[in-house]
């Protein structure tokens, strides 16, 4: 089961897992949005139940570049799972597995910047602004 909190152009998808398989999570029948935000916020609200671990899955509207979402894994300050939606596909495979396990500092620093053809930015300086968005979110 997953829970998705949406700010701006990126969305946030909760997935509670416990011993590999989805945890059992009770929703009171009034759950209130503030007790999900908390969720994103790491103060784990009270309905979820037993000793989960969360895996926080990030969605990113892209702008000025032919993908038009990146979605990713922050454990921690560590990037997993990177995927593009449309784009250029042998490009942004390569760019995908050269980032598996990078920090997002070590993204950033790598791909912040690089253009693509005539625009001022590109699928790979997408990735960098969206982990970077992504983890300062999730830093609180």
């Amino acid at each position: 089961m997953s829970i998705v909190i949406s700010y701006n152009r990126v969305s946030f998808d909760y997935k509670f897992v416990k011993l590999g398989r989805p945890a059992a999570i009770d929703f009171p029948p009034r759950t209130h949005y503030n007790q999900l935000v908390q969720a994103h916020t790491g103060a784990l609200p009270a309905f979820i139940k037993g000793g989960c671990e969360f895996i926080m899955r990030h969605h990113y509207q892209t702008r000025g570049t032919c993908s038009t979402q990146i979605s990713f894994d922050l454990e921690g300050n560590i990037v997993r799972g990177v995927e593009f939606q449309n784009g250029c596909d042998g490009n942004l495979k390569a760019i995908q597995r050269l980032v598996e396990g990078f920090t997002v500092e070590q993204v950033v620093l790598t791909l912040g910047g690089i253009t693509c053809g005539r625009k001022d930015t590109s699928c790979a300086d997408q990735l960098s602004k969206a982990v970077r968005v992504a983890y300062e979110e999730a830093d609180g």
